[in-house]
């Protein structure tokens, strides 16, 4: 049984332009969100969804207890809520990894540490 739900995707976004990518790749290796904590998932997520152009998906990613378990650099945290941005068949979450990750890929690993499931909503 599937304990998550993903509400409102679209899966006809692209990973966008060579330029797009380039300037995906350094915010994915900006020590900026790292040397910055307060910097708000929310607002990382906003970074790339402007430089894609406004094209692909935020995501807010709740837990069905209030809290969802997320890591970061590493680490397991849990939080009130997570969003990322995804071009349709990436996830890009710097504090997670440092490269694109393949959105199911990053939907099984949050589902393995938050075993009472989640749910994501498109938020933009």
């Amino acid at each position: 049984m599937i304990n998550f739900i993903v509400k409102n995707v679209e899966s006809g976004s692209k990973g966008g332009s060579d330029v797009v990518q380039s300037k995906f790749n350094k915010l994915l290796n900006s020590d900026y969100y790292k040397n910055n904590p307060g910097y708000d998932c929310s607002e990382i997520a906003t970074d790339f969804y402007d430089t894609a152009g406004q094209q692909g998906k935020i995501y807010r990613i709740e837990g069905k207890d209030g809290v969802i378990n997320g890591y970061e650099y590493g680490k397991v945290y849990d939080f009130e809520y997570h969003e990322v941005y995804s071009d349709g068949v990436y996830i890009y979450d710097p504090r997670y990894k440092n490269t694109p990750v393949l959105k199911d890929d990053y939907f099984r690993a949050l589902k393995e540490i938050n075993p009472d499931g989640f749910d994501v909503f498109t938020i933009q």
